[in-house]
């Protein structure tokens, strides 16, 4: 539970470790912003109907969806074929990230 803490802010910064891989392999310099906007603004946009999903359902389950939305994103960044999609990809790991660290706070 704590590292997933660790992951959260580790992929909360590391936009601006890899900027020169970036650009160098999907171009689009002017639309680098969003890759580090993109993760924040996703986890914030649910952050109040992520509080209320943990205080309706078993926590332990949504904690596991988080995680699970979370690799999802980062796979997708991974994989991304394009800045279009390396955007969406940071979006969703925001949400999974947001849910992990909320949920991290719910469960200790």
């Amino acid at each position: 539970i704590v590292s997933s803490l660790g992951l959260y802010a580790l992929d909360n910064t590391i936009v601006a470790n890899i900027v020169p891989a970036i650009v160098q392999y999907l171009g689009h310099a002017e639309q680098l912003a969003w890759l580090s906007v993109g993760f924040t603004a996703g986890g914030l946009c649910l952050l109040l109907p992520l509080g209320k999903i943990y205080a309706l359902y078993d926590p332990k389950y949504v904690y596991i969806a988080s995680a699970i939305l979370f690799f999802i994103g980062s796979a997708l960044c991974g994989a991304a074929p394009a800045m279009d999609a390396m955007i969406v990809g940071r979006i969703i790991a925001g949400i999974g990230g947001n849910g992990l660290c909320m949920g991290s706070v719910t469960l200790l």
